[in-house]
């Protein structure tokens, strides 16, 4: 069961292996939130979406927590989930079109 969670863990706070990516682990974390954002919107009103925002927020400070102890390195490049919540936090409640959203990212980055 341990090394269920501690997979877990790794899965979310890696947003599903993007922190894995082997160039500029961060951004790579920032897309996932591009795609995430567009999922929400499809599916869930802003209130719902929001909510969904700090959901995603909270299991990933747990796991980012469990994956910084169970590595024993404080933030760790792969741990990018914070990426991927602040992408989704920048662009919450925004009438953003793909290119928006695209410059929505860029500056992000920056």
């Amino acid at each position: 069961m341990k090394s269920m969670m501690r997979r877990a863990a790794i899965v979310v706070a890696s947003c599903g292996g993007a922190g894995y990516f082997p160039v500029a682990p961060g951004t790579a974390g920032s897309a996932v939130g591009i795609v995430v954002d567009r999922l929400l919107r499809a599916a869930l009103s802003p209130l719902l979406h929001g909510m969904a925002i700090l959901a995603i927020s909270w299991a990933g400070t747990v796991a980012a927590t469990a994956v910084e102890k169970d590595l024993a390195r404080k933030d760790p490049s792969v741990v990018v989930v914070d990426e991927l919540a602040g992408m989704l936090l920048a662009v919450y409640l925004l009438p953003l079109s793909w290119f928006g959203l695209a410059v929505g990212f860029v500056l992000f980055r920056l």
